[in-house]
């Protein structure tokens, strides 16, 4: 479920890159909880995971135009 959102959310991106300008990772993040999470069985984990990792990790305060791979190996490399 999560890989077709994303698959979707990536389509709609490239045909309208004006949905992405000045948010960040934390935003994407918010949006699925939103969207996505709330039809998840295990929807109350998703949700304390990623509101968790929205506020102790750097990553979601990237720009979504600036996001890489890059920053996630980093943030992979930190949790080592």
């Amino acid at each position: 479920m999560a890989e077709k959102w994303a698959d979707e959310t990536e389509a709609r991106i490239l045909l309208s890159p004006k949905l992405i300008p000045g948010r960040t990772f934390v935003d994407a993040c918010e949006r699925y909880v939103e969207e996505v999470a709330v039809n998840h069985k295990g929807q109350r984990w998703d949700v304390i995971r990623l509101k968790r990792f929205c506020v102790e990790e750097d990553i979601a305060q990237v720009f979504l135009t600036k996001l890489t791979f890059r920053h996630f190996d980093q943030w992979v490399d930190e949790r080592k």
